[in-house]
């Protein structure tokens, strides 16, 4: 794969590349979702801090409901 997006780079397709991999993305994380409802799940939750990831978690329904914290 690096070999792959070093051949992109270089030939300034490098947005092209983003935009594929964040379309993946987006089918993975829609197929996972979709397994768990039709498991008998009613609600899923998730965590993330990387505003891409949340552009991909909002195109495929979820709504933010509010911002985390962690204590160690």
């Amino acid at each position: 794969m690096k070999e792959f997006a070093k051949t992109y780079k270089k030939s300034g397709e490098q947005e092209q590349i983003r935009h594929m991999e964040e379309e993946m993305a987006q089918g993975c994380k829609a197929a996972l979702c979709r397994d768990c409802f039709e498991r008998g799940k009613k609600y899923l939750c998730l965590f993330y801090d990387d505003p891409v990831a949340g552009r991909i978690y909002n195109r495929i329904g979820f709504q933010e409901l509010g911002e985390y914290g962690m204590l160690s």
